[in-house]
């Protein structure tokens, strides 16, 4: 694809999703609280008429479609929106005239995505799921969030926060892991060069104390500055009573200025054990347009989902062989839903679908894993979920689950390329 054309795109998606969100959510808001009271009196509705027998699978009420009602956010959306790539985009607005026939060039486009881990490791593997995490909250499988905040915060949160410390260095006296940290004060024979010890072993340990201070002065002015105005609060402290700390304020002047020599104070770090990997998603093999979306209806959920789920459907009894009719499949899907104890809603089906395979396994029991090796072997590569900055929206940045991990290269460990 040219500059000019993934330029061109890269604007619609830009003013689009700035215009529309604006727009639909402004001019939508009422009729959405419309759309939204009549589902709610339809479900109860449903629910009520099919708790007293007086409604079939069949005879449900129909969830009103708030994309076909005009006005509402998602009609607006629908009319103002662009798809994914830049080839829809560019179709879409200009009628294929930078993209001959308003038709997908075939070529693999990138996908960047980001995953954050405490582990270090050169290439992704499923057998090493719960390594990690360990939740696996969303369903078995490879964790990528679209957004590199979600995978530094998903890093934090594992305890990926820092290297370790190798050795901090204060005035010539070094602690590190070779001496167990040990920085209590030495005897030196000379009551002012004693005072001088003391406080720089109280300075090592003020510094220690404080490590997510002394690790943020690595990045911001350097550690030599921030042990100096440690000293410096400590003067400060001493001078409050003049009199009486006389010598130790000469110490301590002694040790600061000791301390501003180059190199008197530095801090060596070991390499982090694991960090942001930057990785490439195999869009060939698993175009996004073929994920379950566990945020999404039924009906908008890919071809291959909608299969999945009439299969399994009737595995369970709630749909015939022959029974492969849409209408049938969305009124066995609803009945399914009232005997699980879930009323239809409008969305989050994406998410129910999985728990048809992971809450039934032929074995019994909850089993992700087994769900995943179902789903993959039907030609679903993963799925994919608002995280939570768009959630509430839905719109914007996902996170992806993928069910095979031959579908992930890993570009970049901490900005560092891999071969």
């Amino acid at each position: 694809m040219s500059d000019i054309s993934a330029l061109l795109a890269r604007a619609l998606r830009t003013a689009n999703a700035g215009a529309s969100g604006a727009i639909g959510g402004v001019v939508g808001a009422l009729p959405d609280l419309g759309v939204n009271v009549a589902n709610l009196g339809r479900a109860a509705y449903g629910y009520g008429g099919h708790q007293l027998g007086l409604l079939n699978a069949s005879q449900m009420p129909e969830p009103i479609d708030a994309s076909s009602v005009p006005l509402t956010s998602e009609w607006i959306s629908k009319r103002m929106g662009v798809g994914d790539s830049p080839e829809e985009q560019i179709a879409q607005f200009a009628g294929g005239f930078l993209s001959p026939g308003g038709k997908k060039a075939p070529q693999k486009m990138d996908w960047t995505a980001y995953h954050g881990s405490p582990h270090k490791f050169e290439k992704f593997s499923l057998d090493k799921i719960g390594t990690g995490e360990g939740a696996q909250a969303y369903g078995h499988g490879l964790y990528f969030a679209d957004d590199p905040a979600v995978a530094a915060n998903y890093f934090r949160r594992l305890g990926g926060d820092y290297a370790p410390i190798i050795e901090l260095n204060v005035g010539g006296r070094r602690v590190g892991e070779r001496n167990n940290f040990d920085y209590s004060p030495r005897r030196m024979g000379n009551p002012f060069l004693d005072d001088v010890d003391n406080l720089r072993s109280s300075l090592i340990e003020d510094l220690l104390i404080n490590e997510a201070d002394l690790r943020g002065a690595v990045a911001n002015g350097g550690v030599q500055s921030y042990a100096l105005k440690q000293m410096d609060a400590k003067l400060a402290d001493l001078a409050n009573y003049p009199r009486e700390n006389a010598g130790i304020i000469k110490a301590a002047q002694h040790l600061r200025q000791s301390l501003e020599r180059p190199g008197a104070v530095d801090l060596k770090l070991g390499e982090i054990p694991g960090g942001i990997y930057k990785v490439d998603i195999d869009d060939v093999r698993a175009p996004k347009d073929a994920f379950l979306l566990l945020d999404s209806p039924l009906k908008d959920q890919p071809k291959a989902v909608k299969d999945a789920a009439r299969d399994r459907l009737k595995s369970m009894g709630y749909l015939k062989e022959r029974d492969n009719g849409p209408r049938q499949l969305s009124a066995a899907w609803r009945e399914a839903m009232m005997a699980h104890g879930r009323p239809w809603s409008g969305g989050g089906d994406g998410s129910r679908v999985y728990d048809l395979f992971s809450k039934n396994a032929p074995f019994g029991g909850d089993s992700q894993a087994w769900a995943t090796q179902e789903l993959r072997a039907r030609g679903i590569p993963g799925l994919r979920y608002y995280d939570g900055g768009s959630r509430d929206a839905k719109r914007g940045t996902m996170n992806t689950v993928l069910f095979d991990d031959d579908l992930v290269k890993i570009l970049s460990r901490n900005g560092e390329p891999l071969p």
